[in-house]
């Protein structure tokens, strides 16, 4: 639910528990093999074309990738990833971050990713284009023209600029020129994404190539009392886009229901495409969702943020959403059928319990962790690379409270 871990496990297709890229001051194992990785070791031209300080190739985003270029207008500089990285300093990371959110870059990724194709296309060779569009993230701050047209009535003061510094929810009206001004930033990457698709059929690419739109994460404006993301797991936080096309081969105009998530893409793609898979599990190719209808699949969404004591892991089974926060012992229940906004949990407080009676809403949390634990031993490791994969104390004690785990694997 936040751009670095959410596009790391899209393109290694393991959850962050996994991939441990899940704060800035960690990087992708390069024993791990990214999408990017498994598509050049089959003869695919790999580029990629970033606008956002958490896509930058210090964190491992660049594995793979023959071109992969900074678009977004603003310097860089490798220097301040490392220190973050190496030292755990992340004052000038911070500043860059707060920089990244002004200006747009939707027409510089445009021009750049159109120029690659024509030169792809001339190379007649298959290729692998990622382009990450950042416009639509905060600050909110679309063209005045656009801005405009989305909410003409608007008098106030309110403005898209300085959006996470709101310390509480804005006056209706004005939440609701906010509202506007994000839709008008989706409104402009959504045309320039347009013109990208446009230039595939120009170039006569329409008909064999494989696209994938998705996104990393939705945005929270005070539906429960946050704004933003990297606070929360519900739906206004990790609900997001996935849209495929492969005419001859994916349903086309046609919408299925299921669980997905930004994890599975990987291994879709490489479905699809016939790619060899890593040696280990990733996770599980959507296909099932549009041949058979499968919709029996859980899912599971992950928060981590060590500096702000933010632990949490949720489930989705069904219509059943069940959030558990690891910090605070807490957790809730969700039908999300009979409440899509999730206003009225079920909650229980405390350590887990075998005998409550939320003991199959806890199962599902402790199986998924036991399970994570089993891919776990199966990746690969760099000789002496800082990965961190092993559970904490805290989740081992769980899991063996829980019978996953016994007590001597627990107090290992």
């Amino acid at each position: 639910c936040w751009t670095l871990p959410a596009h790391m496990a899209l393109m290694t297709g393991l959850p962050g528990a996994l991939h441990q890229v899940t704060d800035n001051s960690r990087r992708l194992d390069p024993a791990l093999t990214t999408l990017a990785e498994a598509l050049k070791a089959q003869g695919f031209r790999t580029a990629g074309f970033y606008s956002g300080p958490n896509l930058h190739p210090a964190f491992g985003f660049g594995a793979g990738f023959e071109t992969y270029q900074n678009c977004s207008g603003k310097d860089l500089p490798k220097g301040a990833f490392e220190a973050a990285l190496t030292r755990g300093d992340n004052k000038d990371l911070v500043n860059l971050h707060k920089d990244s959110h002004s200006g747009l870059s939707s027409q510089a990724l445009l021009d750049e990713s159109s120029a690659w194709l024509e030169d792809a296309v001339d190379q007649d060779e298959p290729f692998f284009l990622f382009v990450h569009w950042w416009d639509p993230h905060y600050d909110y701050t679309p063209p005045k023209a656009l801005a405009k047209s989305f909410d003409p009535e608007y008098r106030g003061k309110q403005t898209g600029v300085d959006f996470l510094s709101l310390a509480r929810s804005p006056k209706p009206r004005d939440l609701d020129h906010i509202l506007a001004l994000y839709d008008a930033e989706i409104r402009y990457t959504d045309n320039h994404i347009g013109e990208l698709l446009a230039k595939l059929e120009a170039l006569n690419l329409t008909d064999d190539t494989l696209v994938v739109f998705t996104a990393d994460h939705g945005d929270e404006f005070f539906e429960h009392g946050y704004r933003g993301h990297q606070r929360t797991l519900y739906e206004e936080a990790v609900q997001v886009p996935l849209v495929m096309r492969l005419p001859g081969v994916l349903p086309a105009g046609e919408r299925v229901e299921g669980n997905a998530g930004l994890q599975d893409i990987f291994s879709t793609v490489a479905d699809l495409l016939d790619v060899p898979m890593p040696s280990y599990e990733i996770g599980p190719s959507l296909r099932p969702l549009w041949e058979t209808g499968d919709d029996g699949r859980q899912h599971f969404m992950e928060l981590e943020l060590a500096h702000r004591n933010v632990h949490m892991t949720s489930v989705r089974d069904g219509d059943t959403k069940v959030i558990w926060d690891h910090e605070k012992q807490r957790l809730e229940v969700f039908d999300l059928k009979a409440d899509p906004l999730e206003q009225n949990p079920r909650v229980s407080i405390g350590p887990f319990d075998e005998g409550d009676e939320f003991a199959e809403q806890r199962a599902l949390v402790a199986e998924h962790i036991a399970r994570l634990e089993e891919q776990r031993k199966q990746l690969p490791a760099t000789q002496g690379f800082r990965a961190d994969h092993e559970l904490s104390a805290e989740l081992r004690e769980e899991l063996a409270r829980m019978g996953y785990l016994d007590s001597d694997e627990a107090g290992e």
